[in-house]
């Protein structure tokens, strides 16, 4: 399979995964971009990758089930999704090993190219945010909320009024040619609550959320005009938008790419380089209020 961009890396994959596939219109990866090589390998071969003197670091909740990550001495992390998938990553990034008992699952493919190819892309250093992203006419804009606030189904929201998919969840930025801060394009895919009008070809219902695909060309790195906070609450009334870009409100979006100080400040320069660039406001609502009204809104501030 020809390399493919996503995230920032060059995706190198003997998988074939949904949402990342080549064709016509589809993007080359950068010059320069990290390559991470994507390999199959059975379970017990994928846990000996990493040092025995391995010490836990944390477990997380997604939405294909319970993540127990491990790093050991030399940075390379184990991320075990129990009987979803075990993934075995490089200290570069560079490298994912994985186990499943059925590849093609999706359970597997999505944890896969979210929370794995995800965590790989923080290990090649690249820096990012929670959001989902949308080009809304020739303007990128990011959506961003905590889990549960409603950024995917927003951005459906948008996406079926015209705008087009640029990443669902996970917005990852870096430095362009000119030194200005471009955002990275995701897969063509997307989480929606099961009770969203369906958009794109569904993939499979996982749990609650239904999993799709959405039809359209790999879009180019671009960088982001505008970023939308979404905050809405009970009694909120109807939607309205402010100027919000406080440096504290700004660090709650940014991913988590390690306590160390070299890293600490790179997510600080990236934060300090998209105010700079990129109008942030903050979309106050209440939760009655549809998301085509805040559509509405996020589409008229875009243009």
């Amino acid at each position: 399979m020809s390399p493919l961009s996503l995230y920032g890396l060059r995706v190198e994959s003997e998988l074939a995964l949904p949402g990342i596939q080549g064709g016509p219109g589809s993007t080359e990866p950068a010059p320069g971009a990290p390559t991470v090589a994507v390999r199959l390998a059975g379970r017990d071969a994928v846990r000996r990758r990493l040092d025995p003197a391995r010490e836990a670091l944390v477990g997380f909740s997604t939405g294909d089930g319970p993540v127990r990550m491990l790093r050991d001495r030399h940075g390379a992390l184990l991320l075990d999704g129990g009987e979803v998938g075990t993934f075995a990553l490089s200290a570069t990034g560079d490298s994912v090993l994985c186990a499943g008992a059925d590849p093609a699952a999706p359970r597997f493919q999505r944890m896969l190219l979210d929370t794995v190819l995800g965590t790989a892309a923080l290990q090649a250093g690249l820096e990012g945010i929670h959001a989902a992203a949308v080009t809304i006419g020739d303007r990128l804009v990011a959506i961003a909320a905590d889990t549960g606030a409603g950024k995917s189904r927003l951005a459906a929201e948008a996406i079926r009024r015209g705008a087009s998919l640029f990443t669902d969840d996970l917005l990852f930025l870096r430095a362009g040619p000119d030194g200005g801060l471009l955002a990275q394009p995701g897969p063509a895919v997307m989480n929606l609550p099961s009770e969203c009008e369906p958009i794109g070809r569904s993939l499979a219902l996982i749990g609650t959320e239904r999993w799709v695909e959405l039809d359209r060309a790999q879009p180019s790195p671009q960088a982001v005009a505008l970023v939308v906070i979404i905050d809405r609450r009970p009694g909120g009334g109807p939607p309205s938008l402010s100027r919000d870009d406080a440096p504290a409100t700004l660090l709650t979006l940014a991913l988590d790419s390690g306590p160390a100080p070299e890293r600490a400040q790179a997510r600080l320069d990236m934060l300090a380089a998209l105010a700079r660039s990129a109008a942030i406001v903050r979309l106050s609502a209440g939760t009655d209020v549809p998301p085509a009204a805040l559509a509405e809104v996020v589409e008229a501030a875009a243009r």
